[in-house]
């Protein structure tokens, strides 16, 4: 039997967070983003203050995302990456 996979390619995002005021707002933020069907994990660190997560290309991209972070937020310097999902579960990626 052939072993299937749910994705081909997942992209990776890191960028930075300001204007957080509390790890309130940075699970806020976390929830906002993780209602967007393409984002498959997404963990905001509120001490580091930025967001890295993984998400399918096929229905949206960096842009769109660091987009959607409104005011009095911002998001700056996005770093992407694309890596298949097979080596994803390998490396045993927890975000």
């Amino acid at each position: 039997m052939k072993n299937t996979l749910p994705f081909k390619n997942l992209a990776r995002l890191e960028f930075s967070i300001s204007g957080l005021k509390s790890k309130e707002d940075a699970a806020s933020l976390q929830y906002k983003l993780l209602l967007n069907d393409a984002i498959i994990r997404c963990h905001v660190d509120f001490n580091k203050g930025k967001c890295e997560l993984l998400y399918n290309p096929l229905n949206t991209n960096s842009r769109k995302i660091i987009d959607s972070v409104k005011k009095p937020l911002s998001a700056k310097a996005p770093d992407e990456r694309k890596l298949s999902y097979a080596k994803l579960v390998r490396s045993g990626f927890h975000a």
